[in-house]
């Protein structure tokens, strides 16, 4: 679900995440991640980010509740190839 970075031990990361749609909106993936927020931080960690796609997915919706301090968007690049 999450772990410490190998080279920054003070720095974590939770695995993106999601819940199956009959069980949305119950607080169960908050839960989750606070949780995990919680228990990487009795190890340690002070910083932890959650790895999610820009566009607009229903995670990012949970990743923006759970108060993020910084938002960093990244950018795919694809390029059809021809043979």
């Amino acid at each position: 679900m999450g772990g410490i970075e190998e080279n920054y031990h003070t720095s974590g990361y939770i695995e993106p995440m999601g819940t199956r749609t009959d069980y949305r909106r119950k607080g169960l993936a908050t839960a989750l991640a606070k949780e995990c927020s919680r228990r990487l931080y009795k190890m340690g960690v002070v910083r932890v980010s959650i790895a999610s796609a820009p566009e607009t997915d229903v995670s990012n919706i949970l990743y923006e509740s759970l108060g993020p301090v910084s938002t960093r968007r990244a950018y795919r690049y694809s390029l059809t190839l021809m043979a």
